[in-house]
């Protein structure tokens, strides 16, 4: 699969990068309250980070952007979490002139370092999706991002796992299309995650 490279002019990005830095700004203010579970965390962090349709004027023309973002059912019988392995999705969605473009990435989110025989166990799961999913790590001072082959790589060791924090992941490597996929979707109604192969 050949990722395609979203167009992103930088009046757009810079707009973009505001709402995350003061998003995750705000996620992390509320670290202590939800602390003891990853999917309340997880809950705040994508209630505050998803949004609405923007406009942002580049130009003199108008671009709108939005982020959606699902968490999976991890509990009960059929869970997603289970089959795909990610506790959600975040997408990020840009309409501009002659461009319709959009983006996703998978995730699956622990307290902490993802660690431990169930994260790499998780990480094998999430492997069908390697190129578009990655681990989050919530601490005291950021939310971190952990590659995939770096978690399995390190057999549910911590101890040499690093990772940049979402701010900078989300700036330098998500919208930059390292990571995530133009074709990857998930859609809500259906609980259909799809992915549109070379056919």
């Amino acid at each position: 699969m050949v990722r395609r490279r979203l167009y992103i002019p930088p009046q757009l990005q810079r707009a973009i990068e505001a709402h995350i830095a003061q998003r995750l700004a705000e996620a992390q203010q509320r670290y202590w309250s939800a602390s003891e579970d990853e999917d309340t965390f997880t809950g705040h962090l994508g209630a505050l980070l998803g949004c609405s349709e923007r406009r942002v004027r580049v130009d003199g023309r108008v671009w709108r952007w939005r982020i959606d973002y699902t968490k999976f059912r991890g509990k009960g019988g059929n869970a997603t979490e289970t089959s795909v392995g990610a506790d959600g999705i975040f997408e990020i969605r840009l309409q501009g002139p002659e461009t319709d473009g959009r983006k996703a990435m998978l995730f699956q989110a622990k307290m902490g370092t993802p660690a431990g025989r169930r994260a790499f166990e998780q990480a094998l799961v999430l492997s069908n999706w390697r190129e578009a999913a990655v681990f989050f790590g919530y601490d005291e001072d950021a939310v971190r991002v952990y590659r995939l082959d770096d978690v399995i790589r390190g057999q549910g060791g911590a101890r040499s796992l690093q990772g940049p924090s979402l701010q900078n992941f989300f700036s330098d490597v998500f919208l930059a299309c390292t990571v995530g996929d133009s074709d990857l979707a998930y859609i809500p109604q259906s609980r259909t995650l799809q992915w549109r192969d070379e056919q």
